[in-house]
């Protein structure tokens, strides 16, 4: 069985193998915080620390991760760990998949630009009841995107006295 066998039948038994390859193969151990994903602690690798169990599933089949490169799913399904629905890519290909299935709430322009001003629109459009994913559609830009101005975790240069005018 090799290096980290244990952690091999560890994984594997947390699985529910479906009849065929071309089905996806569910992950039923630990899960992320938000409930989406798969988590697996390794005991012999990474000293204990979880990763998500489709990017277990690759490394147990295919070896080690490449540096940069992030395992996406051709299926769609955040627990599946079927190897044969699993490919490497990177962040911007991640993003790209998420947005050609649907799951961003905006597409990703080119160019995110919003002004000083916007910002401030923004910011008072928020404290004034708007939701924030409306925000973003209307501006172009990701509701994390919002979620930063409001909060003050981008455009700190704005003074305080314009904040508290928006």
């Amino acid at each position: 069985m090799g290096e980290f066998a244990e952690d091999r039948r560890r994984f594997w038994a947390k699985v529910r193998v479906l009849d065929s390859d071309t089905l996806c193969w569910l992950w039923a151990g630990s899960r992320t915080s938000n409930g989406r994903y798969g988590q697996f602690t390794w005991a012999g690798r990474y000293g204990r620390t979880p990763v998500g169990a489709h990017r277990a599933a690759w490394e147990l089949t295919h070896g080690a991760i490449p540096a940069g490169q992030h395992v996406l799913h051709s299926c769609d399904i955040p627990l599946c760990v079927n190897p044969r629905h699993l490919f490497l890519g990177s962040h911007l290909a991640n993003m790209q998949d998420a947005a050609t299935k649907g799951r961003l709430h905006v597409s990703r322009p080119k160019r995110q630009r919003v002004t000083d001003e916007e910002v401030l629109a923004i910011i008072a459009a928020v404290r004034s009841g708007a939701k924030q994913v409306d925000l973003a559609h209307l501006y172009g830009v990701t509701k994390g995107a919002i979620s930063q101005f409001v909060s003050g975790k981008r455009r700190q240069w704005l003074t305080a006295d314009a904040r508290r005018s928006a």
